[in-house]
């Protein structure tokens, strides 16, 4: 789950990080460790 601001929580399944295929969330996070307060995109 991903904080949008003031707006709520989205929920990420599915993702294309740039120049790669696409990933479920779970391989993303398990591949690349979010830190808290970074932001996406």
């Amino acid at each position: 789950l991903i904080s949008n601001g003031d707006k709520g929580i989205i929920k990420i399944l599915r993702l294309i990080p740039a120049g790669s295929k696409e990933l479920t969330a779970e391989q993303f996070v398990n591949g690349y460790k979010i830190k808290a307060g970074e932001v996406l995109g």
